[in-house]
């Protein structure tokens, strides 16, 4: 499924983004704080590279 997620980086959200940018955004700067939030995700942002969605994709990507 094409997961979308409201994203944050460095505490500056950019809006909703599906899971594969939000991944190749963690890839390229891996030094940045990259949050995510949905109604899934409960009450709190979370750390993207925690989110299975994202997680999973930055696993297979290289």
């Amino acid at each position: 499924s094409a997961s979308r997620y409201h994203y944050a980086c460095d505490g500056e959200q950019q809006g909703e983004l599906p899971a594969a940018e939000i991944a190749r955004r963690v890839a390229a700067a891996p030094e940045r704080e990259h949050k995510v939030w949905s109604p899934e995700l409960g009450d709190r942002w979370r750390l993207a590279r925690e989110v299975d969605a994202v997680a999973a994709l930055l696993k297979g990507g290289g």
